[in-house]
């Protein structure tokens, strides 16, 4: 499943509108996954894989390790929507 899979999955509509008006109103959202335009990326990340959090003051994951290993299960890359930061970073994506 990716954002753009709306035929398949109904809900994204109502989810992608929400992230919407969320970020009209200036209430930071955690997108992962969702409210950035989508395309195929260089790799695919399907397994346990490390992550390494970007130390930004607006992103406080209190508590949570600088890196540690996530199940991953994409393909796609996004690009940044405006005014957006990369919480996260894979070797991959």
């Amino acid at each position: 499943m990716n954002c753009a899979n709306e035929d398949a999955y109904p809900w994204l509509k109502q989810e992608k509108e929400w992230i919407k008006t969320a970020i009209r109103k200036n209430i930071p959202v955690l997108g992962i996954c969702l409210g950035a335009d989508g395309y195929p990326g260089k790799e695919k990340e399907i397994g346990w894989f490390p992550i390494s959090l970007v130390n930004h003051p607006e992103l406080p994951f209190l508590g949570m390790p600088k890196q540690m290993t996530v199940f991953h299960w994409h393909r796609d890359t996004f690009d940044l929507p405006q005014r957006a930061s990369h919480a996260a970073f894979s070797k991959g994506c």
